[in-house]
């Protein structure tokens, strides 16, 4: 097909999608979408749950720019922005971390000028300037006037206390750095061992990723509250989109439960259901102190129906249950230790053959795209929905998994390997994960999220 075919149906792609959150904004009294906004837009809220047919026209549309970015984009200029992309994490670390953010942060109207910035932080106006500039040219900072800067509504997201900042502050460049020794190193290249991976690298350490850091208490917590970030993310998505009350009353036990968010937010839920919350000893206290932050959920454990302690999930499960979840641990791992952690729970002598084993996790989709016209997508049949049931499929000339607008899922993905040696994985490759523990994937539920619950049972045969 003619390249200006292409751009053509690209474009009209584009423009379905944006007339598509036109109409949803207004549908649901939602403020118009400026950069420039002083407070957050209520889509940025995580707690905030798009309708489905807000969610998929987003996706689209980011798929869609990103599309028509890769073919209108001279490839040399591609070339140096993805070669110098390591600076966009360099200046953003400079900006939270020299205070630059917090104090544009506090002049949310007029803004703060290089000067003002430069002599209150001591820091070199010219070398300052390069480093704003850059940022307000990906949507960190509007520049309102020559060398005044005030935070754009993204901007907003690195603000103290935000899931964004969270994230951001957990190191990742050394890791990143040292990915391509990890895949040509002579005698690694071809593992999938946990303790083969650029972390040990970048480290100099023999030891796994959370052995390494028991070592080091504060960026344990760090890292413990990276992984909250990520998965309030994810909160509002998984309680709404998933049908929990099919099990329950029941007996859940939250494997890698972290600091327990989302089996609070079941027990306050479901009264007649317990829940325990399993992690590493070194995250017990830290959960403790969470939960018992929050008077609802300490008044739940005083009940005995919320309980948190440690555990080696390459040990067997102590724990009867007729649920039980891995919420994003799988992607920290490579398979044959998935497969291990799943026999574990299934080979216990406590497990019910009855019982459910949820994995909520990425489910990866192929980059590979189509160029003849099949059946509309539509997103007009998602008009007046309240219930997220599957995701649209993508038209013509938009990668299987809407290119740009998984990008942030993908990255993880390399993430994960040079942390863990793992990856995120297709669903033919849960699949085989799954049957090789001795289970079958009974059902895979879409979230509005970059997220699915896959539910597994035992196999029957």
């Amino acid at each position: 097909m003619q390249s200006s075919q292409e751009l053509d149906i690209l474009q009209v792609t584009l423009n379905k999608a944006i007339d598509a959150i036109r109409e949803e904004l207004l549908t649901h009294n939602l403020p118009s979408l400026t950069t420039s906004a002083h407070t957050p837009h209520p889509l940025d809220d995580p707690h905030f749950i798009a309708s489905p047919r807000l969610f998929e026209a987003r996706k689209q549309a980011l798929g869609s720019m990103g599309q028509l970015q890769n073919l209108l984009q001279v490839p040399f200029e591609k070339v140096l922005e993805q070669s110098l992309a390591i600076y966009d994490t360099a200046c953003m670390d400079i900006v939270i971390r020299t205070g630059v953010l917090d104090m544009i942060s506090d002049h949310p109207s007029t803004g703060c000028s290089i000067t003002d910035i430069s002599s209150a932080l001591s820091l070199d106006p010219r070398k300052l300037t390069t480093i704003l500039r850059y940022l307000a040219a990906q949507g960190w900072l509007l520049e309102k006037s020559q060398d005044n800067f005030c935070l754009s509504r993204a901007g907003l997201e690195l603000r103290w206390g935000q899931n964004g900042r969270i994230w951001a502050l957990t190191p990742r460049t050394k890791v990143a750095g040292s990915l391509f020794a990890m895949v040509t190193h002579s005698e690694w290249k071809m593992s999938s061992s946990p303790l083969h991976t650029a972390f040990q690298l970048a480290f100099e350490t023999d030891l796994p990723v959370f052995e390494y850091l028991q070592q080091y208490p504060l960026d344990m917590e760090q890292w413990s509250g990276s992984v909250r970030a990520f998965g309030n993310f994810h909160q509002r998505a998984l309680m709404e989109d998933y049908p929990w009350e099919k099990l329950t009353p029941g007996r859940f036990v939250d494997c890698g439960g972290g600091q327990g968010y989302l089996s609070v937010l079941l027990a306050k839920r479901f009264h007649n259901s317990s829940f325990v919350i399993q992690d590493l000893p070194e995250m017990v206290p830290i959960a403790h102190k969470n939960i018992l932050r929050d008077p609802a959920a300490a008044s739940i454990v005083h009940e005995g129906r919320l309980l948190v302690e440690g555990h080696d999930f390459f040990q067997p499960q102590p724990r009867a249950a007729d649920v039980y979840i891995f919420k994003h641990i799988m992607h920290d791992w490579p398979d044959s230790a998935c497969v291990t952690m799943l026999e574990n729970v299934v080979k216990a002598g406590v497990f019910n053959p009855n019982a459910r084993i949820l994995i909520i996790d990425f489910v990866a989709f192929p980059s590979t795209y189509q160029t003849e016209s099949e059946q509309d997508n539509s997103l007009e049949r998602l008009n007046g929905s309240t219930n997220y049931d599957q995701p649209i499929s993508p038209p013509m000339f938009m990668p299987a998994n809407f290119g740009a607008a998984s990008k942030a899922p993908l990255a993880l993905g390399v993430h994960m390997l040079g942390l863990f040696n793992a990856c995120e994985r297709t669903l033919p490759e849960w699949e085989s994960l799954i049957a090789a523990a001795g289970l079958v994937v009974e059902n895979v539920k879409a979230l509005r999220a970059n997220t699915s619950v896959i539910e597994c049972k035992v196999d029957p045969s």
